[in-house]
């Protein structure tokens, strides 16, 4: 259950994503996704904001809810790069129809080799269990 703050808060991410195309829903106007069409996006962007979609507790969303601090941890391990969770969507400075939503930001290091000092951002993924064996039995795609 949210406290009203995080509900608030993802009542207004819900609403910013409304605004735009984001990365998640290419796939699906594309026609190359399992999860919906292009269809399927026009609803999501022009129906009203439901409280199931406030709540955020499908299997999905706990999926990345779960993961996606977890991958940033690692991450940080990994690299020894400084990196800070970001929240919300935010619109294309050039593309107002394009929203992103980006997961983490990481931070310039100027002490680093120079392929790795510049700042950047991090958007991390959790795949549904289907794709962990896929990749268990085939290996990861070059």
């Amino acid at each position: 259950m949210l406290t009203e703050e995080e509900r608030a808060e993802r009542m207004a991410f819900l609403t910013r994503r409304q605004l735009g195309i984001g990365g998640s829903d290419m796939p699906q106007i594309l026609g190359v996704s399992n999860w919906g069409d292009a269809l399927s996006v026009y609803h999501s962007k022009t129906r009203p904001i439901l409280p199931e979609d406030i709540e955020g507790d499908s299997i999905h969303q706990m999926r990345g809810n779960t993961f996606e601090p977890l991958a940033l941890d690692h991450y940080k391990r990994k690299t020894g790069r400084r990196c800070a969770r970001r929240s919300g969507a935010s619109h294309h400075p050039n593309y107002p129809n394009v929203v992103v939503s980006i997961d983490f930001d990481i931070f310039a290091d100027e002490s680093r080799d120079p392929s790795m000092r510049g700042t950047g951002v991090g958007e991390t993924k959790s795949p549904v269990s289907s794709v962990y064996r896929r990749v268990y039995e085939e290996g990861l795609r070059k």
